[in-house]
């Protein structure tokens, strides 16, 4: 889990601000917020109060409108009308709309606030002009019947009105006086001529009665006492606050106070965990007290086992560690990934880079991919253990063994355990055992067949030396019997190699100076090295005893080594490094000739010592180089090594005791 903890962004205001402002601060909210609501309920409410009163009262007064123009329609006019002429029109007694709007201003003698219209499209009489507004709810009211009425508030010139407005529909009985002219009374005509309140249509609206009534004054007192009551309602707000204020410091703020000092105490480098809270009283933070005490006298159970468990654990990784660093050969911890968990004193000790994440090919062989050979893939791929013989490319040659450990739930390999130990020094015993073996085999059949060769070739130069002696100057056969004595002399040498090679000859030795014994060799061959652009350095310990040395033997084993070295340097510039160091610890010298030749491998190696064995060209050598030189060495009781990388070049060393025995 994340050490740092996500914060709604809700509460991203809360961030830095103690709990008493933010309570404080919340109440503030709540009560300021319900004051607000309260005084715009009181608003609304007196609002509609006033709304419901002025529509009561405009009902009263458009029903007794209504009332008088019923009269004058189905009573009076048709009375006056049966008295009068049909052309007369008595407009005081029969147009219900002079009659209706003479009745209002007599009202508003009395009730001045109040304000009457009938109006209409291309009224008789131009008062009674509707505007565009009532215009657009006169279409309304003739499309859709099922409103009786338009009711609601209206700004009319900076000022409210209550307005009502209610449809007239042309009757029947109107069509005379406002459908067609010619069917009008004369007077009628006379009064306002045939332009105005003509061709209306029966069932459709043909004007409105509007009635006003202003409410700005009582609208203004209800805002008024909307406010007022804001504001007290603001000094009750403010009141409750302080109250609550000082009751939340006093019951929350400063108990959580003394929890915190406590806390900081609890922690705290000169704190112990003995410290307990006093429980003052029996509410929500007395039980964060009493809960804190358990949790404390938990914590304290907890550290002591931690401490017992740590010792215990302590003293078994020191154990473990013992004997894991006891063991005298390589062993490591890897990861999957081959990094490197954890290792013993043996393997630390091939350690080159201290990189916490290296892998082990990097630590221990300086190498970039995994070793060539290596079982690591095999294991994780197996789930089992597997060993075998790995070698690098400095030649040394180790026994591989990995032990996999599985995860006990998805049973994967989670770690390895690789246990490996050089092995150089065995294979190379076991090498020279062998090459001892194969010689001292190889040793018996030369020996016979050199004795078997030798008497028929003494026989043959026995003769060849009387035909050349009988035979006189000048004879052309005494060219064929030289020859023959020239290439009897050659079998000769080559049987006596052979037969020094196949016994013990006897060695002569006597102190000699080992530096310049080579010096000797390296002389000879140095100049005719450097034709072919092969350069000779020495690196001579001038410290070094006389050493017991059969001094013709041995510059014939240096002798051999340099040449070899020269043939295997091929098309580069060639270099041999030949050095001579003391080892004090076993008591030998040793001899080094290191060349930049093309190396060999591993399988070629092996085989450089076995007589007749050679990688030379046919007729470039015998083979028998390297075995004589290695059994001249043998007879010193010395012993060489090789070493040889391909592509990188060879190293011979031969080591030779200081003293004889």
């Amino acid at each position: 889990m994340s050490k740092k903890e996500h914060q709604p962004d809700s509460m991203a205001w809360a961030t830095g601000t103690s709990l008493q402002a933010r309570f404080t601060l919340g109440m503030l909210i709540i009560l300021f917020g319900l004051t607000a609501f309260l005084s715009y309920w009181l608003y609304r409410s007196l609002e509609q109060n006033l709304i419901n009163s002025v529509d009561e009262k405009s009902r009263i007064i458009l029903h007794e409108l209504e009332a008088t123009r019923r009269y004058v329609r189905d009573t009076l006019r048709p009375r006056i009308s049966s008295i009068v002429s049909s052309d007369e029109f008595i407009i005081e007694a029969m147009s219900t709309s002079y009659v209706s709007r003479k009745i209002m201003e007599r009202f508003k003698e009395w009730y001045p606030e109040f304000s009457y219209k009938r109006v209409a499209q291309n009224p008789r009489n131009p008062v009674n002009q509707a505007s565009q507004f009532e215009i657009t709810i006169t279409h309304q009211l003739d499309k859709d019947r099922n409103l009786k009425e338009w009711q609601g508030i209206r700004t009319i010139d900076g000022t409210r009105f209550f307005v009502r407005m209610t449809p007239l529909y042309t009757e029947k009985g109107c069509l005379r006086c406002h459908g067609d002219p010619k069917d009008s009374p004369g007077k009628l005509i006379e009064l306002y001529g045939s332009d105005g309140g003509f061709g209306r249509k029966l069932g459709y609206v043909s004007g409105m009665d509007v009635l006003s009534f202003p409410i700005e004054s009582a609208m203004g007192q209800i805002w008024a006492e909307a406010l007022r009551l804001y504001g007290v309602g603001t000094l009750v707000v403010l009141v409750i606050f302080v109250l609550i204020s000082l009751l939340f410091k006093g019951l929350v703020v400063r108990r959580l106070g003394r929890l915190k000092g406590f806390f900081n105490e609890f922690v705290s480098e000169s704190g112990g965990l003995e410290r307990r809270l006093v429980v003052d009283q029996k509410d929500e933070i007395g039980d964060v007290y009493q809960a804190f005490n358990l949790m404390a006298d938990r914590l304290e159970d907890l550290v002591a086992q931690r401490g017992n468990l740590l010792k215990d654990c302590t003293a078994q990784q020191e154990k473990i560690s013992t004997v894991f660093d006891a063991i005298t050969d390589r062993l490591v911890l890897l990861a999957p990934d081959y990094t490197v968990l954890m290792a013993n004193t043996a393997a630390n000790g091939a350690r080159t880079k201290c990189d916490e994440n290296a892998r082990c090919y990097e630590l221990f062989y300086q190498l970039d991919s995994p070793c060539e050979g290596c079982s690591f893939e095999k294991v994780l791929n197996a789930k089992k253990p597997v060993s075998g013989e790995v070698t690098l490319q400095d030649g040394e040659t180790y026994l591989s063994q990995f032990y996999p450990i599985l995860d006990p739930q998805t049973r994967e390999v989670s770690s390895l355990v690789h246990y490996y130990r050089s092995i150089t020094e065995k294979k190379l015993m076991e090498q020279h055992m062998m090459q001892a073996e194969k010689l001292a085999s190889l040793g018996q059949l030369v020996a016979g067949v050199a004795h078997e060769l030798n008497n028929p070739l003494g026989i043959v130069l026995f003769y060849a030396d009387l035909l050349k002696n009988e035979l006189p100057e000048g004879s052309e056969h005494l060219a064929d019997v030289k020859v023959i004595e020239k290439h009897g002399e050659t079998c000769k040498a080559i049987v006596e190699d052979l037969l020094k090679f196949a016994r013990n000859a006897e060695t002569t030795t006597e102190p000699v100076n080992l530096n310049e014994s080579i010096e000797r060799v390296v002389a000879v061959l140095e100049k005719q090295f450097a034709k072919e652009n092969v350069l000779v350095k020495r690196h001579f310990d001038e410290g070094l005893p006389l050493v017991p040395l059969d001094q013709t033997k041995m510059q014939q084993v240096w002798m051999n080594l340099l040449l070899n070295a020269k043939q295997a340097i091929k098309d580069r510039n060639g270099l041999i490094m030949v050095t001579t160091r003391r080892d004090t610890v076993t008591g030998r010298v040793g001899v080094v000739v290191k060349d930049n030749g093309d190396g060999m491998s591993p399988d070629i190696q092996r085989m450089i010592f076995d007589p007749f064995f050679t990688t030379k060209d046919t007729g470039e050598g015998t083979g028998l180089g390297l075995s004589v030189s290695y059994g001249i060495v043998k007879q010193h009781g010395g012993d060489m090594e090789v070493r040889s990388v391909p592509g990188v070049g060879s190293v011979f060393s031969v080591w030779l005791p200081e003293k004889e025995g």
